[in-house]
């Protein structure tokens, strides 16, 4: 058996601390951690390695371990990589999605190669790591720990003794009181983990989108959550939804309030991946500020995100400032739209038609698209579907018109603009509207690319609301056929 490790650093560190009595993280030999695995009957041929961006967490020098780690890596028979999660006032940010989609990542591309069997191994000892298999689709996913939060799933529990040998570079690996009895690990007559080849826990249905949904939007209604005389007041799904059709960004939207989440951050990042794994073609607009997902839409490929040029992230004009973002400004990063005053009010209006199943008359209902054939689509619990889907670009046109705002082409050298759908041809400065997000990383605003803009008040220049979206429909409807 073959398989790729996903080391959380920090956990891993933590528990060799623990096994040699330290209060402090230790972080291992990896050859030691290839050896372990070897006495379980694993051969390791990948590890990725996951840790801060930074270059110490509990006392430990990470970029001096890395750079004496590499010293050693040409004698080994397995590769490794190092990723780094951004690291923020109070710790690491988004550093248990960041161990969790990689090893959704891999485990779909290694099903790709069906050439011999293989799996995932997950090292953390975190409660958040359960995504990872509930949400795998590809080889088997398994999480292996010194502590088992839920033996349901796949997993193999590692003695805390073991841990402490990781340490020694030149100790010799030698579980001698473990045997192996088709193909699971076992300690005099306990059963330590399920076997190799299982998927227990896992749930194909896990973050699916219906079949006739043409978007998805990942919803923190607490996000938008705005004070009123009679307290906090939370936007409806159907309010998102209405922003979405507003802004043409998907007529028939599925809805995924994070809320209902029992499994956190970490189970949202596993659904936002598994959205865009699955679905390449839909476009996928995140409407959060959690700390996880600013990160993983400033980064999408360093957390494996498929297809990145459909995700849309939706901006307050300001949001508490959570990491140095200016590191990753040349990643491939979620194009922006914000969402300043005119878009406000439909968040919590409720104008949409809502099929919750309840009722024999939402069994089914009649869309009739532009080739004016006639689709009957299934009801959807949180599917929010407009009454008319023939009228969105005309209603998204008046509304822009309305509020002034518009599609602008800008002009030869990027400081200037004039409406994309304009026939005068005249230009007006632009400026950044008010963001944090874009004070935190610019737009890359150059000449020719389409933005949106909102007309100042003065009526003297244009005030960009989002990044450059030119060519950005044409590349997702070309990217599929290039997959």
């Amino acid at each position: 058996m073959r398989a790729e490790l996903i080391i959380d650093l920090h956990d891993v560190g933590t528990d060799v601390g623990r096994a040699l009595g330290r209060d402090v993280a230790v972080l291992p030999a990896l050859g030691n951690i290839a050896a372990m695995w070897r006495e379980l009957g694993i051969d390791v041929t990948t590890m990725h390695v996951v840790a801060p961006a930074d270059d110490s967490f509990s006392g430990r020098h990470t970029d001096a371990w890395w750079t004496t780690e590499q010293a050693f890596l040409d004698d080994q028979d397995f590769d490794v990589n190092l990723l780094r999660c951004p690291l923020g006032v109070d710790g690491p940010i988004a550093l248990h999605e960041l161990v969790i989609t990689t090893a959704l990542r891999r485990s779909d591309e290694l099903a790709i190669d069906a050439s011999h069997d293989s799996l995932v191994i997950v090292m953390s000892t975190a409660a958040e790591m359960a995504p990872a298999v509930t949400h795998a689709r590809g080889v088997p996913v398994m999480i292996a720990s010194t502590i088992i939060h839920d033996s349901s799933l796949s997993h193999a529990r590692l003695d805390l003794s073991w841990m402490g040998v990781l340490k020694d570079r030149f100790a010799v690996i030698s579980l001698s009181d473990v045997t192996i009895r088709d193909g699971r690990p076992w300690m005099g007559d306990i059963a330590i983990s399920t076997p190799y080849t299982g998927t227990e826990g896992r749930d194909e249905k896990a973050a699916t989108l219906p079949s006739f949904a043409e978007s998805v939007a990942i919803f923190d209604p607490e996000y938008f959550q705005v004070s009123s005389p009679g307290g906090a007041a939370s936007p409806r799904d159907a309010g998102l939804a209405a922003v979405v059709h507003t802004l043409g960004l998907g007529a028939l939207v599925h809805i995924d309030d994070v809320t209902n989440y029992r499994g956190g951050d970490a189970q949202v990042a596993a659904a936002l991946y598994r959205y865009a794994a699955d679905n390449p073609e839909a476009p996928i607009v995140v409407a959060s500020a959690r700390p996880s997902l600013i990160a993983i839409t400033s980064d999408l490929d360093g957390y494996g995100i498929s297809f990145p040029q459909r995700v849309l992230r939706l901006c307050l004009p300001e949001r508490k400032t959570l990491y140095d973002e200016a590191g990753f400004a040349t990643s491939s990063a979620a194009c922006r739209i914000v969402i300043e005053r005119t878009l406000t009010d439909p968040l919590f209006l409720d104008d949409t038609i809502e099929l919750d199943g309840s009722h024999e008359a939402d069994r089914h209902l009649q869309v009739v698209p532009e080739g004016g054939l006639e689709q009957t689509h299934q009801p959807s619990p949180t599917l929010k579907l407009y009454a008319n889907p023939n009228t969105i670009r005309e209603e998204s046109g008046e509304w822009r018109v309305q509020n002034k705002r518009r599609f602008l082409l800008l002009g030869a050298t990027g400081a200037e603009a004039t409406p994309a759908d304009g026939n005068d041809g005249s230009f007006l400065p632009i400026s950044l509207g008010g963001c944090t997000d874009f004070e935190l990383r610019r737009p890359a605003l150059r000449p020719g690319c389409v933005v949106e803009g909102v007309l100042h008040p003065d009526g003297d220049r244009w005030l960009i609301v989002s990044d450059p979206i030119e060519r950005r429909r044409r590349r997702r409807e070309r990217q599929p056929e290039a997959a």
